[in-house]
């Protein structure tokens, strides 16, 4: 909530991603807004991840904001089945995309349904490819 207008005004900034993500260090968007609400907080509550955890302080009744965001995913690489982001894995500590056997990166990845996902994700690591267009405000029922 208190990050929306900064967000709105100069963009994503990839600096801030946490290198823990499924994907690593990057900006996820789902094109399910239950998925993206899983880690929308509000009012005090400042936990990182899904809002059901324990440390969570919102409450169903606080209104919260979700971005409706276009991105641009280029040519993406599709990860049908998660290689992982344990230490000596794919996917650790990564900052960047992917490199494309055919030459040069591929510019995003699409966590596809059934890489240890029930909910397909978007993964990109440049602000330049997204634009947040709406904000919207919601109550949780």
């Amino acid at each position: 909530e208190k990050y929306i207008e900064g967000i709105c005004r100069y963009g994503f900034d990839p600096r801030f991603c946490n290198l823990k993500g499924m994907f690593g260090a990057a900006l996820y968007f789902a094109e399910n807004s239950s998925k993206s609400n899983q880690y929308v907080h509000g009012g005090g509550c400042s936990a990182m991840g899904p809002y059901t955890q324990p440390n969570c302080k919102c409450t169903k009744s606080k209104e919260v904001p979700m971005l409706l965001c276009r991105i641009a995913l280029g040519n993406p690489f599709i990860e049908r089945v998660h290689q992982g982001n344990q230490p000596g894995q794919y996917w650790h500590n990564r900052r960047t995309e992917p490199e494309n056997p055919n030459g040069g990166i591929y510019n995003s990845v699409i966590g596809d349904i059934g890489s240890s996902l029930q909910l397909r994700e978007f993964i990109i690591y440049e602000s330049k490819q997204v634009y947040p267009e709406y904000v919207v405000w919601y109550k949780r029922v």
